[in-house]
């Protein structure tokens, strides 16, 4: 059949992400991903739109020599303060001094780059959206309000950020390390950043160490979700979730172990060999060729048997 004619052995997985055409040069605005079901226009009060606002700056990779420029700036200006407190203020005063910087920078007209860069430097527009199914690198998510609707579960989240972890507030010299969070997905929301750019994110409730995450004798991980306190940075990328399940621990209701899947239609299966390096890498002998055209392949040790081929 023509490629054009969809079957069962080329249909797109249920849970594909959807191929949006994108023009948009900064990351951020190229959505891989796509909700599902109602659309509900709301209008964000100023603490969702500040957390929201900051987390899309500082996970946009081309802002990142902004980010570095902000960051000096502010040890400059504070070079007696702990470098914990340096990084609270230059997280705090980023999106502030990000906007007016691209303000005062003269940016070249109907560049893309620079169209984008005025877009985010201005923030959101108070009305947006929520949604509450979303489908993102081949999983789908619901909100825990429709969790509590149905018998499936779809609702897990599990992400892995790079953390600095400080041992005093003394400490001049932070650990880097990669930390695995688990959260239940309570919020979908889409920031519009008006001509067309808008960023999906996920609003979570996370746990990701200390008394809320517990490793069993068996090696299994365990999360206690009973009285989590809101997370500072709440938000993450729709496109950087990873979808877990959890299974409430038979002898603790309030423990569930932590359930790693892969998305629909993808399978750990070992890669393919490549038959045309296998086939060059075999260098047939000459010699070698030529024996087995020289071989018998009727046999003369037994009786032979008549067919008749008459019919």
């Amino acid at each position: 059949m023509s490629d054009y004619v969809e079957t069962r052995f080329n249909q797109s997985s249920r849970n594909d992400n959807a191929n949006i055409d994108s023009t948009f040069a900064l990351d951020v605005f190229n959505i891989s991903g796509y909700a599902l079901g109602k659309a509900i226009a709301t209008k964000f009060d100023t603490e969702i739109l500040k957390n929201a606002y900051q987390y899309v700056l500082f996970n946009c990779h081309r802002l990142q020599s902004y980010i570095d420029e902000h960051r000096g700036i502010v040890q400059l200006s504070h070079s007696r303060l702990p470098l914990h407190q340096i990084e609270r203020i230059h997280s705090e005063t980023f999106a502030s001094w990000f906007a007016n910087h691209i303000e005062d920078t003269n940016l070249p007209e109907d560049d893309p780059i620079s169209n984008d860069l005025r877009s985010l430097a201005r923030g959101p527009n108070v009305i947006g959206i929520q949604y509450h199914k979303f489908i993102s690198n081949g999983f789908r998510f619901h909100t825990k309000e429709v969790k509590c609707k149905r018998k499936t579960q779809n609702c897990g989240v599990t992400i892995r950020a790079t953390t600095s972890s400080y041992s005093s507030i003394k400490d001049h010299n932070p650990v880097l390390s990669e930390l695995d969070y688990y959260g239940i997905l309570q919020n979908v929301i889409e920031l519009d950043y008006g001509g067309g750019r808008k960023v999906p994110l996920f609003e979570c409730e996370w746990v990701s160490k200390g008394k809320q995450l517990k490793l069993d004798e068996d090696g299994f991980m365990l999360a206690n979700f009973k009285d989590v306190r809101r997370h500072n940075e709440p938000y993450i990328l729709a496109s950087q979730a990873m979808q877990v399940f959890y299974v409430e621990d038979p002898n603790d209701c309030d423990w569930h172990v932590i359930i790693t899947t892969d998305a629909r239609a993808k399978y750990n299966m070992q890669p393919m060999a490549d038959v045309d390096t296998y086939l060059q890498s075999y260098i047939c002998n000459s010699e070698d060729c030529n024996e087995h055209e020289e071989v018998v392949w009727v046999r003369d040790d037994i009786a032979g048997v008549e067919i008749d081929t008459d019919f």
